[in-house]
């Protein structure tokens, strides 16, 4: 009789030889050199991220470093600064803009910037911004802010979209003085321009080569219908070839072009010609300034022909008037030589006293001819005395 299987005793030794199979399964385990390198690898590694830490660690202080600064630079900048969305609602401002705003920087957020703008400039300012959103590139515009009983504040928007297109940034200039500036400059020119149009006295302007701009009155006294016939001439050509003092026209005036260059200022007289060919005698006052970043001459010529022929009528006036008592000082004198034995005392002082009468009477009617002349008493020619050609001051 045959004996049966046990189980329990064949589940054993398929367990032990499992076991056994598994392991002859395992690798064997590692070895003190594999462990070492295994080792160095891990401490490498940690390393590599220590130094990548403090790698990061530099470059966050140098983020925020550089942030600091940049905000720094944004809030103290002399330019107003704003950020507006296409709303034109403000979301950020700095300093300068809360300063030219007239209001806290903290009270500016949320707010319209249309609110600071004058009415009349806000259709100007909507299409500014539409620019700006529309497109990529910069755009420029200048509107003035709403003053509220003060002077009013004129400003320069500068502003470009931002990269999601849905914001702008604005930088803003305070432009008040320069407007203020152009402004008076604006009326001052027109103050000269209405003196340059209105005076009696021809006005060019010139340089060494001749002139380049010239009044109304200057056409007139020149016989010339347009500044087209006159600009651009030198000064001898429309004068005669020689000067009274027998001087060439052309050396002649190049030398007083020079000094007045050199001392700021000349004043002379001289003969001119007209287009006609009529010669007439003029003052001519040369003075020197900037203009347009170079230094140009603005010569004044007055023509003086009827008080040159005022001067020539008072001198024929004073030859006449000299005459007879110059003869009546020479009889007296000759009374006196000759018949002095025959008069009396009584007589020979009432010659004395015709003579000496006589002699302050030539001597009045010099100091009258003179003063018409100078305005000053005889003996004091004042500067601008001479003839034409010879008042080199």
């Amino acid at each position: 009789m045959q004996n049966n299987p046990d189980p329990l005793a064949d589940a054993a030794e398929l367990r032990r030889q499992a076991e056994r199979q598994l392991v002859n399964q395992q690798a064997p385990g590692p070895s003190a050199e594999s462990a070492q390198r295994l080792l160095h690898e891990l401490q490498v590694h940690q390393i590599e991220l220590e130094m990548q830490n403090e790698a990061l660690r530099e470059a966050r202080e140098v983020a925020e470093s550089a942030l600091e600064r940049f905000t720094e630079l944004y809030d103290y900048a002399p330019l107003g600064y704003l950020t507006l969305d296409r709303g034109s609602v403000i979301r950020q401002a700095n300093l300068a803009a809360a300063g030219l705003l007239g209001m806290e920087r903290g009270k500016l957020s949320r707010r319209n910037f249309e609110f600071f703008i004058e009415s009349g400039d806000v259709p100007v300012y909507r299409a500014f911004l539409a620019r700006v959103l529309a497109g990529g590139a910069k755009e420029t515009c200048e509107l003035a802010l709403t003053h509220k009983g003060k002077s009013p504040r004129f400003l320069r928007l500068e502003a470009s979209a931002d990269e999601t297109g849905q914001n702008c940034r604005v930088a803003m200039l305070d432009i008040t003085e320069l407007r203020q500036t152009a402004q008076t400059l604006k009326e001052n020119e027109e103050k000269f321009r209405s003196i340059y149009e209105g005076s009696n006295d021809a006005i060019m302007l010139m340089t060494e080569n001749g002139f380049f701009d010239c009044n109304t009155r200057a056409l007139e006294m020149f016989g010339v219908t347009g500044k087209d016939e006159l600009l651009f001439l030198h000064p001898f050509q429309v004068s005669p070839p020689i000067q009274p003092d027998g001087r060439d026209s052309f050396s002649s005036e190049n030398e007083k072009i020079a000094t007045a260059f050199k001392q700021g200022s000349h004043h002379f007289e001289w003969v001119h010609r007209r287009k006609n060919g009529e010669d007439f005698p003029a003052e001519v006052h040369l003075s020197a300034f900037d203009y347009q970043g170079e230094r140009v001459l603005q010569a004044t010529v007055r023509d003086i022909t009827r008080r040159k022929q005022a001067e020539q009528a008072l001198h024929r006036l004073s030859d006449d008037l000299r005459a007879p008592v110059q003869a009546i000082e020479g009889f007296s004198r000759v009374l006196l030589d000759d018949y002095r034995d025959k008069l009396d005392a009584q007589g020979q002082r009432l010659l004395k006293e015709v003579q000496g009468n006589s002699q302050k009477m030539v001597a009045l009617i010099d100091a009258i001819v003179a003063f018409s002349r100078t305005g000053q008493p005889a003996g004091r020619a004042g500067p601008h005395e001479g003839r034409a050609g010879e008042m080199d001051q």
